[in-house]
């Protein structure tokens, strides 16, 4: 999480979130064994098959699972991996 944190693609997570997560059994606090509540923003990277990035993606908007832009982003993120990869078996 230092890292998303000095990237700037962290995001705190509101309380009543964090009471949810709990109803489901997500309990952020364990599973990170801190109480600062953060997650990553939601984002890709592609790498090629030397393991250097060739796209990144980050949508700070998104940041909130419930929001549209959530859903959209994933949405679009998996689109983009099928192109790609069908890009690169068609070469």
């Amino acid at each position: 999480m230092k890292l998303a944190v000095a990237l700037g693609v962290a995001y705190q997570v509101d309380k009543a979130t964090v009471k949810k997560y709990k109803e489901y059994g997500i309990d952020l606090e364990e599973a990170s064994g801190q109480k600062h509540h953060l997650l990553p923003v939601p984002g890709v990277f592609l790498l090629d098959k030397f393991g250097k990035i060739q796209f990144q993606y980050f949508n700070r908007i998104a940041a909130q699972p419930n929001s549209f832009y959530f859903k959209v982003s994933i949405i679009w993120i998996f689109e983009l991996i099928d192109w790609r990869l069908r890009c690169h078996q068609s070469s």
